[in-house]
């Protein structure tokens, strides 16, 4: 998928452009800045950090934690840095999304609706 739309934005993205990053011409250039690779692997960090269940965070040390956010960090960072900036934006709103899904499940709401249909939820 990822490299499917590499080719797309790479081929077809210089006839897009967006007001939300007025420092390209293009949505087929690299972000000569570089902010949105850095933004990118940033969230992708933060997902790395949030664990979707209480169940695997406690499995998961800090340690192992910090080695799996360190990871999901430098992936996006080092795939985006050259790549067309429209890449980076799908990468950066996935990783957004990612993030507000797993702190909804932090949430009673999204504990709730995760643990309905258990038998252990009912008798707690």
């Amino acid at each position: 998928m990822l490299m499917a739309m590499y080719g797309l934005f790479f081929t077809h993205g210089s006839t897009m452009t967006s007001i939300l990053i007025p420092w390209v011409a293009h949505l087929a250039e690299a972000d000569p800045f570089h902010l949105i690779p850095i933004a990118t692997g940033l969230l992708s960090f933060a997902v790395g950090m949030f664990p979707l269940a209480d169940a695997a965070a406690v499995s998961m040390s800090g340690s192992k934690r910090l080695l799996l956010g360190t990871i999901l960090l430098l992936i996006p960072l080092v795939i985006t840095w050259r790549a067309p900036v429209a890449l980076g934006l799908y990468w950066l709103s996935s990783s957004v999304f990612s993030l507000l899904e797993r702190l909804f499940y932090r949430m009673s709401a999204g504990k709730r609706l995760l643990r309905r249909g258990l038998p252990e939820a009912a008798a707690t």
